[in-house]
C-alpha cells in the first residue's frame, strides 16, 4: 500500500519538473528571438534620424512608408524630388494602374492625403508640397509615353486645417491649393 501512496506524489513532482523545463525553454527561445525590450530603442532612435535627414533623404523614406517603393507596374514609386525653395518640395511619383480610369484616379486621390499628412507632420520646415502623378499614356497610334496625369499642391496653412486621416479623397480637388488632372479622367 505504501507504493500506491508514493505514486501520486512522484507523478506530481514529475509534472512540475516538466512545466519548469518548458518555462525555461520558452524563456531561452524568447530571449534568442528578441523581445519587446529590444524594439524600444529602435523606436526612440527613429524620430531623431528623421529630423537629421535632409529633404532629399526624407522623400524616399516618406514614399516607402506611405505608398511603397514600387507601383503595381513594378516602377519605382518616387521618380524625383525637387526642392524648389527651402520650404517647397515637388514629388514626382509613378502611379499604380487599376482596372478603370476612375479607380486609377481614386487610387491617387486616396494615396495623396497619406503623403501630405505624414510629410507636414514630420517636417515643420515644409511650407508647400506638390505631388505630380505619372502614368504610361497611349496615344492614338498605340505608342506609350510616360505623362503627367495629376498635380496636387497644398501649402502648410491650408494643410493644417485638414484632418488627413478622415478626409474624403473626392474632396481633395476641392480643398487643394492647386489641382489639375489629365483629360483622360473626364472621358
Amino acid at each position: 500500500m505504501e507504493e500506491s501512496a508514493k505514486k501520486p506524489v512522484n507523478t506530481a513532482v514529475g509534472c512540475l519538473t516538466m512545466i519548469a523545463m518548458l518555462f525555461v525553454i520558452v524563456a531561452i527561445i524568447s530571449s534568442c528571438l528578441g523581445g519587446k525590450s529590444s524594439d524600444k530603442p529602435d523606436e526612440a532612435v527613429a524620430p531623431l534620424q528623421l529630423s537629421e535627414m535632409t529633404i532629399e533623404e526624407y522623400a524616399p523614406y516618406l514614399i516607402k512608408e506611405t505608398i511603397g517603393e514600387k507601383s503595381n507596374t513594378d516602377k519605382t514609386s518616387l521618380i524625383t524630388v525637387t526642392v524648389d525653395d527651402p520650404g517647397m518640395i515637388t514629388l514626382d511619383l509613378n502611379a499604380s494602374e487599376n482596372f478603370t480610369k476612375n479607380t486609377t484616379r481614386q487610387s491617387m486621390l486616396i494615396k495623396s492625403p497619406e503623403i501630405f499628412g505624414m510629410a507636414f507632420a514630420d517636417r515643420s520646415e515644409l511650407n508647400s508640397i506638390t505631388i505630380n502623378w505619372y502614368l504610361d499614356l497611349v496615344d492614338l497610334r498605340g505608342n506609350e509615353k510616360v505623362g503627367k496625369v495629376m498635380t496636387i499642391t497644398f501649402d502648410r496653412e491650408n494643410a493644417e486645417t485638414i484632418n488627413w486621416e478622415n478626409i474624403n479623397p473626392e474632396n481633395i480637388p476641392l480643398v487643394a491649393d492647386q489641382y489639375w488632372e489629365h483629360s483622360l479622367f473626364s472621358k
